[in-house]
């Protein structure tokens, strides 16, 4: 199978938290079970000085550049979507993983649904914890008008997918008690160690 992961955070890539803890683990537990895996690493803050395809083991590291014209047209929120979907339509891939942070799979889902493109491809969005989460875990509230553009990106990122993960019944409680809309397919895995059958396929 060809597997995409989609991630601003990953291990080796500067940043490493829980996120690009879980993907990295998730990324090496599918190269190992003979899947051909590909993580698109979206750079948002410009932080890594590389770009192009870098190959680490069984696995490739594409680097998402985020244009200054994208993120002047659609601020960085947006624009960091629309890279994504300009990069994944270069591959074709059966299945991609998204995080729920930032929206990045935003543009692929409604591409999807409104059957522009992806149709043989499966999403899964991972719940790491969208923005209202954070700003209430911190006690803080909306403060940037792309604080809004970004909760609603990741709604329609959760609420079109084909599948959602979460490490946590909590995190499902949530979301649903907020009147989120969740994909039919949506099931909790505490994040990977291993490949289990049920999920063997993507």
């Amino acid at each position: 199978m060809k597997i995409g992961i989609v991630t601003f955070d990953f291990g080796g890539l500067k940043k490493r938290g829980g996120i690009g803890t879980a993907y990295s683990r998730l990324a090496e537990i599918l190269a190992e079970s003979g899947h051909e895996v590909t993580v698109f690493y979206v750079d948002i803050h410009n932080r890594v000085s590389g770009r192009g395809i870098y190959s680490n083991g069984a696995m490739r590291i594409v680097i998402v550049k985020v244009p200054k014209s994208l993120i002047n047209l659609h601020t960085w929120v947006g624009a960091g979507s629309i890279a994504v979907m300009d990069e994944l339509l270069k591959y074709k891939m059966d299945w991609v993983h998204f995080h729920d942070h930032y929206g990045l799979g935003w543009a692929c889902v409604m591409a999807k649904r409104f059957g522009v493109s992806f149709e043989r491809t499966k999403f899964v969005v991972g719940l790491h914890g969208p923005l209202n989460w954070v700003k209430e875990a911190h006690g803080t509230s909306h403060d940037q008008s792309t604080d809004y553009l970004q909760n609603r990106m990741e709604y329609g990122l959760v609420s079109y997918a084909d599948y959602a993960v979460s490490p946590s019944r909590y995190l499902l409680n949530y979301l649903k008690d907020r009147s989120w809309v969740l994909p039919k397919q949506t099931i909790v895995i505490p994040n990977v160690n291993k490949l289990g059958s049920r999920n063997a396929d993507g």
